[in-house]
């Protein structure tokens, strides 16, 4: 999963692509947060937690995403990971 999330981060940087993708799993967000904290590229990454209770979309940037990780956090109910470089 490490090695899914660097490589989606560096073409989105390297190609100028942003990128969407839904996250369904626990594991895919820390895992996730685990590669923005080692992760040198300018690429910013939102996870946007999807609530059918709530009018808009939470929205959790690089260092939101790592934190919630760290504190267990859950940011996906449906969520979508959006890369862009």
């Amino acid at each position: 999963m490490k090695q899914m999330w660097r490589m989606t981060m560096e073409r989105a940087w390297v190609l100028d692509l942003q990128v969407l993708a839904t996250i369904h799993g626990r594991n895919c967000h820390e895992v996730l947060a685990e590669v923005l904290q080692t992760h040198s590229s300018s690429a910013s990454v939102t996870v946007q937690r999807i609530d059918a209770a709530r009018q808009q979309s939470m929205a959790f940037r690089n260092d939101e995403t790592v934190e919630a990780a760290d504190r267990g956090i859950v940011v996906r109910s449906s969520g979508l990971a959006q890369v862009v470089a």
